[in-house]
Order: structure tokens, then sequence, then C-alpha cells
């Protein structure tokens, strides 16, 4: 939130026991299944590359939208050394980007320390709605939802209710947020295409074709996720024309498209990986 520097403590008491998942601090990107409007863009992303030099993105084809980056975010620092992305796996420049940002932070493993990151680990609506809060600037774009199986005291509480208010992610209709549900990787694009305001393509269909699984898209996001996708945020590795939308989105992949939403902004550096 505006004032907080991303990863330091807070004096909001809602923050006060947030897990170890993100350092103790902000940290994930959230999702349901938003409604939202679209922006204007202007620019035109990169597009980086794996290790080997293939292209992990599904390609940038729009301009560069404005993405309301948290004006607390601070400025690079020198990257957290994660025991479990080794030099050379393909997420590790996407990583250390927001780890120098102090968005992702070090997780226990069993020696005892906090340097593992659990790429492969897939994340939950909760994490991903506190990484969200600290990423991205949040607008009140509508009345909080009060979730019926979110206490004051969760941890994620006030994530929660802020990216609900800002129009990334929504509830389910019975009244639940089901904040431990992992997110699927289309979930995710959908909440980033609404909350950030992408410009919605007038041919969706035309921009998906580049995705083999192009058929696993449901008409209901296709618009968001072509959206995403011409803004240079879909990031599929090992395979970048496959778009997996049913797949947990891991901590690697949610990165990696945090990332890219940082550099379609200029608020981050290409990645030359």
């Amino acid at each position: 939130s505006p004032g907080t520097v991303a990863g330091q403590p807070s004096s909001d008491p809602s923050r006060a026991n947030l897990p170890a998942i993100f350092g103790g601090a902000l940290g994930g990107v959230a999702t349901g299944l938003p409604q939202g409007t679209p922006g204007t863009p202007d620019q035109k992303p990169p597009v980086p590359t794996a290790p080997d030099g293939t292209p992990v993105t599904s390609g940038a084809i729009a301009p560069q939208p404005q993405i309301p980056v948290n004006p607390a975010l601070p400025d690079p620092v020198e990257a957290v050394k994660f025991s479990d992305v080794p030099q050379g796996f393909w997420a590790q420049p996407f990583i250390d980007g927001l780890s120098s940002r102090k968005v992702v932070f070090g997780l226990p493993n069993p020696s005892g320390t906090q340097d593992n990151f659990e790429p492969n680990r897939s994340v939950t609506r909760a994490e991903l709605a506190a990484q969200i809060q600290s990423v991205f600037a949040l607008e009140n774009r509508q009345t909080p939802k009060q979730f019926k199986d979110i206490a004051a005291t969760f941890w994620g509480a006030n994530a929660v209710a802020k990216t609900n208010q800002a129009g990334f992610m929504n509830g389910y209709p019975e009244g639940n947020f089901r904040p431990d549900r992992s997110i699927p990787r289309l979930e995710l694009l959908v909440a980033l295409a609404t909350g950030l305001n992408l410009s919605l393509p007038a041919e969706p269909d035309k921009i998906l074709q580049i995705y083999q699984d192009k058929d696993q898209i449901p008409d209901w996001a296709k618009p968001k996720v072509a959206a995403a996708t011409q803004a240079g945020l879909v990031v599929s590795h090992p395979e970048p024309g496959k778009l997996n939308p049913s797949q947990a989105a891991t901590r690697a992949d949610v990165a990696a498209i945090l990332y890219q939403a940082l550099v379609a902004g200029k608020e981050a550096p290409e990645i030359q990986s």
C-alpha cells in the first residue's frame, strides 16, 4: 500500500502475521473471475529469452500499456541468492528482478536457513493477492466484498480486500474467496488483464492463434488472455507455443509474468537471459 515499502514491516495489524512464504511481508498475484474495463496502451514491450536462446514469452504485438506500479516499490538492490534457483534456470533472471525489489523472499529449508524459493510450487490465491498489493498501485474501483472464509485475523485479509477493491480478483458465487486454492495460469492472466485495464483486442482469436492449445481457452476468457498476450505478459517455458491455461501457476511462472508487467510499464529493464 502507499507509504509501505514492499517487504518491510507494516503497522497494519492485518499484516502482522504474514507467513514466511514471501519473507513475512507482502508477496503473491491474484485472481478470480473479475470484470474490468479496458485501458489505453502506448508502446511495444520487449521479449526475453531463456538461457538456451529460445523466447519464453509468447510475443508482444501491441503497444505498451500503462502499468500502475506501487509508488512504494523500492529501488533495486542485490538479488537474493536462492539455493534452489541455479544459474541458468529459465526463470532465474525474473526471480532476481523481483527479489532485488523486495517483492519475493526466501523460504525456510531443512537446514534452517531462509534461502529456498521453491520455484515449482503452485501459488495460492491469498499469496497472489499479497504480491499484487506489493507490486501494483491499487485503485478503489469497487466496494470490497466481505468474504465468508476470510477472517479479520487472517494474514492476507488486507491484501484480499485491497485487490478485490481494485478489481483484480473476486470471489465465488457462494460468497467465499478460497484463499488456499491454487491459481490456474488462465485465471492469473485474466486477473492481471482486468486489474491493469489492459486494452482488449478487437479480434482476440487472431492473437490466440499462436497457442497450440488455444482450444482450451474458454470463450469468456479469450479477450483478457489475448490482451495479456499482446501486452507481452505471457511467459511459457519450456514451450512458448503453449499457454497451459488450466495448469496451476508456479512461483516461477508468477515471478516471470509479474516481471514482464514491470518491463511493459518501463519500470524494470528488459531481461536478456
